[in-house]
């Protein structure tokens, strides 16, 4: 696809919407051990949530502090009006291959795999598509 369409697609992403990941999503949360995530699997398809259902999600799930819950939500609502991430609800896992996973462990200290579906992740907007 070109990227031009991506762009558009991005641009045209709303509450509902069911789109595919493009590609593996690793997030670096170290906290001084080299632990990476892996969000979001290439090919995985979930359903764009709303900035309410999400907001009762994290309010429903959240352990860290009430201060740190608010400047994460007050994030996601920032960036949902932006266009740039959304959270999206997982409906189906596609599972990485054993040879990704060998390589990400050849230079991953602690790899943390979070594939489940029904989880709520917020992504950026350039690494989905709406299908």
């Amino acid at each position: 696809m070109l990227m031009r369409e991506i762009t558009h697609q991005m641009q045209n992403i709303h509450s509902g919407n069911r789109v595919r990941i493009l590609e593996h999503l690793l997030i670096n949360i170290d906290l001084g051990i080299g632990t990476v995530e892996l969000a979001a699997t290439k090919g995985r398809i979930g359903t764009v949530v709303s900035y309410e259902e999400y907001r009762d999600h994290v309010n429903d799930h959240w352990l860290q502090s009430i201060d740190q819950r608010q400047d994460h939500l007050w994030w996601v609502r920032t960036e949902m009006s932006a266009g740039t991430y959304y959270p999206i609800k997982f409906d189906e896992v596609v599972q990485p291959s054993n040879d990704e996973y060998a390589d990400w462990n050849s230079y991953i200290v602690h790899l943390s795999v979070w594939c489940q579906v029904g989880a709520r992740k917020v992504l950026p907007a350039k690494s989905l598509v709406v299908i």
